[in-house]
């Protein structure tokens, strides 16, 4: 379908779709899809179209005001934009731009839009867009009728993109010496976890700031270092329940915590049962 917007050049296509009552129960899902060729005056100051937007740019640039604050930032080619259409948002090109784009919802969109947001920023500079690209056109041929995909596939590529910048934030080098790091730390863990760690004895082990390598720690593992440390204790406690005849008191010393009480309570808390109920779970 042609696009009839000011700015929106006739190259422009897009395209609608009405997920099924399965898919919104279920699924992420694609509500509206296209890539456009657009020049100055194209601009769009929405006050809500009620989805989330990722936008990857393929060439030019688009001027995007950031979220709660007056300022404006301009993405580049190769740069992706998320944005939260269930608040007011505006963006428009200052010079010719060419983007492909999708609005979307479901699942746990908004929960991934907040994390991507804290995580990464509203625009994000992938140091390889190949992935992004991948998943976007397939996503774009589906809508176009040149490619159809089931609403379970359009749900996992959503998943794919919304994915991607957790795993893909950083240059290549610079992830890959964190994850290195972070490999030792693990490897720390799995020898010390018996012992009183706590977070600065943890980064004093690659010599880095508390802070810094707190940050480092939750974007390589998903955790902070306190909880991938007693989610650890946790893992061990459990093989220990199950392949042992250990009291719970000696389960909860054996595997780092301070006391009984201080053990029963973090497993109850992460588990929804006690260490005693646990025990008895046939697997």
């Amino acid at each position: 379908m042609k696009c009839l917007e000011p700015g929106v050049l006739d190259c422009s296509d897009y395209y609608f779709s009405t997920p099924s009552g399965i898919a919104k129960k279920l699924f992420f899902y694609g509500i509206c899809c296209g890539e456009f060729s657009c020049k100055v005056p194209y601009h769009v100051n929405r006050d809500s179209y009620n989805s989330y937007l990722l936008i990857q740019i393929l060439d030019g640039s688009l001027t995007i005001k950031l979220p709660g604050e007056k300022r404006y930032e301009t993405a580049e080619q190769g740069d992706l934009i998320w944005i939260n259409c269930y608040q007011h948002h505006e963006y428009y090109t200052k010079r010719d731009v060419r983007f492909r784009f999708i609005h979307f919802d479901g699942n746990t969109s908004g929960d991934f839009y907040r994390e991507i947001l804290h995580s990464c920023g509203t625009i994000l500079r992938p140091a390889d867009i190949g992935p992004y690209d991948e998943a976007f056109r397939r996503l774009v041929f589906h809508y176009r009728k040149e490619k159809i995909l089931t609403e379970s596939e359009i749900s996992l590529l959503l998943h794919t993109l919304l994915g991607l910048p957790f795993q893909m934030s950083g240059s290549t080098a610079d992830s890959g010496q964190d994850r290195q790091m972070i490999q030792q730390i693990l490897d720390y863990i799995k020898e010390h976890y018996r012992e009183d760690l706590d977070v600065k004895t943890l980064a004093g082990t690659v010599n880095l700031s508390i802070f810094y390598f707190s940050r480092m720690f939750k974007k390589e593992t998903g955790y902070s270092p306190y909880e991938y440390l007693m989610h650890y204790r946790l893992d061990r406690a459990k093989r220990l329940l199950k392949n042992t005849a250990m009291t719970i008191r000696e389960v909860g010393f054996t595997t780092g915590f301070k006391s009984e009480s201080n053990f029963v309570s973090c497993f109850h808390k992460n588990e929804g049962m006690s260490p005693g109920k646990f025990r008895k779970l046939p697997f």
